[in-house]
């Protein structure tokens, strides 16, 4: 490229001088003329091809750069992505081990539910037969039983001394009867 001048200068110059010795010569100096033109327009065609292989060059590492750049930025995401899915995995694994651990606690619970609602149902039932009138007459009669003089006079009652009955049983055994 920029030897291309000298080059040229190099060729011509013998040219010139050999064409100026001798007349003769003049065909001589015009094939070296276009000699150094073909050389010239060759040297020309090789800067232009060696430019353009140069910016060819130029692009295909500036391509293989940007595809260096993608390359990186999509194993970070792959990278990142992986990240996720390892933490949701784990997330996921914890559930399930809290989920493992409940179960028996949620069976245990369960079983003793069941046990109990014949309890529950029963003392639902008592409790439905019950009515206001049997709460009032058991009240009554606690009244009647813890106070004294109400049932009675006030005197004593007599002790009956009377005999005890015997009755003889199937078996011949004599048995005491309490009243």
């Amino acid at each position: 490229m920029k030897h291309t001048p000298l080059i040229a200068l190099a060729i011509t110059l013998p040219l010139i001088l050999i064409a100026g010795c001798s007349s003769s010569d003049s065909q001589l100096a015009y094939f070296a003329e276009r000699s150094a033109d073909r050389q010239a327009e060759q040297n020309k065609r090789m800067a232009d091809v060696t430019q353009a292989a140069s910016q060819d060059h130029r692009r295909i590492v500036e391509a293989v750069e940007t595809s260096r750049q993608e390359v990186v930025s999509l194993e970070h995401e792959v990278r990142e992505q992986h990240d996720r899915l390892d933490e949701e995995r784990r997330s996921l694994a914890a559930q399930r081990n809290r989920e493992l651990m409940l179960v028996p606690v949620l069976e245990t619970i369960g079983m003793l539910l069941v046990a109990a609602l014949p309890l529950v149902v029963c003392i639902y039932l008592l409790r439905g037969l019950q009515t206001p009138e049997d709460e009032a007459s058991e009240t009554l009669l606690r009244e009647l039983v813890e106070r004294p003089g109400l049932l009675t006079s006030g005197e004593p009652r007599p002790r009956l001394e009377a005999r005890q009955r015997r009755i003889e049983s199937p078996e011949g055994e004599e048995a005491e009867l309490p009243f």
